[in-house]
């Protein structure tokens, strides 16, 4: 079957209007509501009010009450969305020249395709027919029939039979257009994970409220049982911020590795949803709202200007900003606007891949999410028998499952044991969502996250990124049968998400990086200066005659290095008595017996590393960090397109020296010249540089 993909991430901060956004794709009504509870009262500050642009995640049951994590009394449809959502399919049709996404159910996927089945088994044995009899050659124009059944003629337990029937009669090709959306959470801990469990989109709409300026700080919140919870202890973030890490990010991942694929970009691209327009024409008039959109274009583009090329442009006069207001209920004005962005958008052909799947694997999927209903997962041999009813051996089903695993949001790891195939990873994703929750909410809201939970493990979780198996275990409604906290810890151990510490009293806590506050810039008092800090920036170039261009530090891979580094082998490492950070961190490290500080600070332009121990090392930590990240870089599919650096001695915003280790100089990617002399070792020391005056400038590899 030839399947065109097209894979759309909805990512924004949280609050930005995703899900509505979503909702307005599918040219859906959008989710409206507050929980009952607070609908017909007064409530405090600290409770959301009935805001309509308030990012609720569903219009019917949460993620959270679907995993028992909540209890059942509670409706929560403006909760902050999970790291990812279970992803919504979705077929592409044109009507009339214009195109419309329609959201559609396994059971009509499975009519749909038993009905075309049916209609080439039919085709293909008149076919054979005319071959049979050459008198009934003149027929053969028109031998091809129109056998679409409709769909309330099939019953839904039938037709998988059926499909596994005429699946070898069938003799043809079909064709599909399919657009599969993720929705993901906004909180910053939650996007540094996203990158683990979605594969790379093809495109991602970028959600921003635009009735906040382009450098406007603000904080993020985190919303559930009608209140809200800043994140992240005060610190604050910008709509630039999050569209140059989003746009960087796609920037670096590497195509999407999935067998049979006969056309993929090279690269992803973005849309710009610009939300909550309505709130801006009202401060001032649609004239000037129209002109301020169009100043916010410019000046969202003006520092990232080498990705122009990534991002779908003029999609609002000529401006790369989309204005909308997501929750329009005029349903003429909201599927005009539906419209309009789907236009566009179809006619990005960088935004789509085309596969040849073999229809049993299309088919496949669709009988797992049968088996899974009501648990998510299915165990590796229930799969293989799923498999049998197509036909399909195991070494087709093992294929079939590396595909659906590459390509959709269904994750299988065959190293962890016992083999699941989770066809609704909620449960997974769910869980560590709210391990995160636990380090925002107050402890009573912390009850509605895990039954029983108590001070201590609340304060540990946040203070140190640390919890025991025991915590697990008070989300008792999400585990059952084979998925259980040990498989859990397992799955996140193999994801490199946590590591496995041993604590002084000699019992194995599990530590997690991304539950650990943002960096406040503590460590800055400490930094040595003996030694210059090394820089990782990350570089990339469109054409190889051309230079290349700086992109920001790929979102996720900072929480992966965290515990490559901590796992590695070759040196001991430990943490200082200094405060950990989710995107900072000072380690001891050991060398030859000797211990000396390292500082790693992710400054989402650059990684900075700092070293206190003696020059001669610096190579050795050198290496250590390039391998950490080379590492946390092919975990989430990003190119090791990253380089050593050091800040530009002019000062000059968003340019660094980069290192050239062949021909042993440093040259400013943006400055025409630049004075970091060749034997200052305070420099050069990072590579090997002799200290002695007849070899100064010369690097000793």
């Amino acid at each position: 079957m030839k399947l065109t993909l097209t894979r759309v991430l909805m990512i924004g901060p949280a609050g930005s209007g995703k899900t509505c956004a979503q909702s307005l794709l599918l040219n859906e009504d959008p989710p409206m509501g507050i929980p009952s509870e607070y609908a017909n009262s007064s409530k405090p500050p600290t409770l959301l009010q009935s805001d309509p642009h308030t990012n609720a995640p569903s219009t019917t049951t949460t993620p959270v009450q679907s995993s028992g994590l909540t209890p059942h009394s509670i409706v929560s449809i403006t909760d902050s969305t999970p790291i990812a959502c279970k992803a919504v399919k979705a077929l592409r049709i044109a009507f009339d020249g214009k195109e419309t996404w329609k959201r559609i159910t396994r059971d009509e996927l499975l009519k749909k395709l038993a009905s075309s089945l049916k209609k080439a088994a039919e085709n293909a044995l008149r076919r054979r027919q005319i071959s049979a009899h050459p008198h009934l050659e003149e027929l053969e124009g028109a031998m091809e029939i129109d056998l679409e059944v409709p769909l309330e003629d099939y019953d839904p337990e039938d037709v998988l039979k059926e499909i596994a029937d005429l699946l070898p009669k069938a003799e043809a090709q079909l064709s599909e257009k399919w657009v599969y959306i993720v929705d993901s959470g906004g909180q910053p801990a939650y996007q540094e994970l996203l990158p683990v469990f979605t594969r790379a989109a093809t495109l991602n709409v970028i959600t921003l409220d635009i009735s906040k300026g382009i450098d406007e700080e603000f904080e993020f919140m985190y919303r559930i049982n009608g209140r809200e919870f800043p994140c992240d202890g005060g610190m604050k973030y910008t709509n630039r911020k999050i569209f140059d890490s989003v746009v960087s990010s796609a920037s670096v991942q590497k195509p999407i590795d999935i067998e049979f694929v006969k056309l993929q970009s090279k690269h992803s691209m973005s849309f710009v949803l610009g939300t909550h327009y309505d709130v801006l024409i009202e401060r001032t008039n649609e004239k000037d709202a129209e002109t301020k959109v169009v100043e916010m274009s410019s000046n969202l583009m003006s520092e990232l200007p080498q990705l122009e090329s990534r991002i779908i442009s003029k999609v609002h006069g000529n401006s790369v900003i989309y204005p909308v207001n997501t929750m329009q209920k005029h349903s003429s004005k909201r599927q005009k606007n539906s419209r309009e962005i789907l236009e566009t958008i179809s006619k990005c052909i960088e935004a789509t891949i085309e596969i040849d799947v073999p229809i049993r694997c299309f088919a496949f999927e669709l009988y797992l999410e049968k088996k899974a209903k009501g648990k998510g997962f299915v165990t590796k041999d229930e799969a293989i028998k799923e498999g049998y009813k197509l036909y399909m051996n195991d070494d087709e089903v093992e294929l079939a499952l590396t595909i659906l695993h590459n390509s959709t949001i269904i994750l299988y790891y065959p190293r962890i044991q016992p083999q699941l195939v989770f066809v609704n990873p909620q449960k997974i994703i769910d869980v560590l969502s709210h391990l995160l929750a636990l380090t925002y909410v107050d402890y009573p809201t912390a009850q509605s996250l895990a039954t029983n939970v108590t001070e201590f493990e609340k304060s540990y979780l946040t203070k140190n990124g640390r919890f025991k198996k025991g915590l697990l275990k008070k989300f008792s409604k999400v585990f059952s049968d084979d998925f259980t906290p040990e498989y859990f810890i397992n799955l996140l151990q193999h994801l490199h998400i946590i590591s496995e510490l041993k604590n002084q009293a000699g019992y194995y806590v599990y530590f997690l990086p991304s539950a650990l506050p943002a960096y406040n810039n503590e460590y800055d008092k400490d930094l040595p200066e003996s030694i210059k800090p090394l820089y990782y920036v990350w570089l990339e170039q469109e054409d190889e005659w051309e230079s290349k261009k700086l992109v920001h530090v790929p979102q996720g891979i900072f929480i992966l290095f965290y515990v490559h580094l901590l796992e590695q082998k070759e040196y001991r490492v430990e943490f200082t008595q200094d405060s950990k950070y989710r995107d900072a961190v000072s380690f001891w490290i050991y060398i030859k017996g000797k211990r000396y500080t390292l500082y790693i600070i992710n400054c989402y332009e650059h990684i900075k590393v700092y070293f206190d121990g003696p020059k001669k090392y610096c190579p050795q930590v050198r290496e250590l960090i390039t391998t950490t990240i080379n590492k946390s870089s092919d975990a989430i599919n990003a190119k090791r397109n990253h380089a050593n650096a050091f800040p530009c001695p002019n000062k000059k915003k968003h340019c660094y020296c980069v290192v050239d280790e062949e021909n042993q100089v440093a040259n400013c990617i943006l400055c025409k010249s630049s004075d970091i002399s060749e034997n200052d070792e305070t420099y050069w020391c990072w590579f090997g540089l002799e200290s002695d005056s007849s070899s100064a400038g010369k690097f000793n590899f």
